[in-house]
């Protein structure tokens, strides 16, 4: 950590300018898949339909291809998973819709690695 004059506003401000610097470098987007109990976070690209439905796949160890979107905002969206999977069954809650078996919750955000 630097040593600098408190009395500075400058100085101050540039110290923090660069360590905010530092941590958007770190920063990387991520979805956070809700679960029961929890959640998971995956790194995207970006948010668009097809990173959220293969990092749903690669977070829950599903196959992409029975996974849906059903419907989204600005800070998320809802995907429906059409087979049964023993390996989320407990983590997930089942669809009250007949065509899927579970709804996942997806929130778009950030983390930093």
């Amino acid at each position: 950590m630097p040593i600098f004059n408190l009395d500075n506003q400058d100085e101050r401000n540039e110290y923090a300018k660069s360590d905010a610097e530092k941590v958007k470098a770190k920063m990387k987007r991520a979805i956070s898949i809700q679960l029961k109990d929890g959640f998971i976070s995956v790194p995207v690209k970006d948010f668009s339909k097809d990173n959220c439905i293969e990092a749903i796949a690669k977070g829950l160890k599903i196959d992409r291809e029975n996974i849906e979107y059903l419907a989204g905002s600005m800070s998320g969206s809802i995907y429906g998973i059409k087979e049964l999977y023993p390996n989320v069954v407990e983590h997930l809650d089942y669809s009250e819709d007949k065509k899927y078996i579970h709804n996942v919750t997806v929130k778009y955000g950030n983390i930093v690695e």
